[in-house]
């Protein structure tokens, strides 16, 4: 919707190429986390400021590289 504000992070699409924006599940902190991680998300603790994903190879979850910022919706395509 026009004027809401979103928590983001920006990647690059490895299929594509582009720059594109994904939201993250957000929890207070780390501890929050569901036990099992899903591939393919992405998860923010807010304590420490981390966007972490669940790594099937070593069953936890691991930092990325990746930082949040906000964005807000100009028109309703966004």
């Amino acid at each position: 919707m026009v004027g809401n504000e979103y928590k983001v992070f920006f990647f690059q699409d490895p299929d594509d190429g582009i720059i594109k924006a994904k939201k993250p599940t957000e929890f207070a902190s780390m501890s929050d986390f569901p036990e099992k991680g899903e591939v393919g998300n992405y998860y923010y603790a807010t304590d420490d400021k981390t966007i972490y994903k669940w790594a099937t190879d070593v069953k936890n979850y691991e930092k990325t590289p990746y930082t949040i910022e906000t964005i807000k919706a100009t028109d309703f395509r966004t």
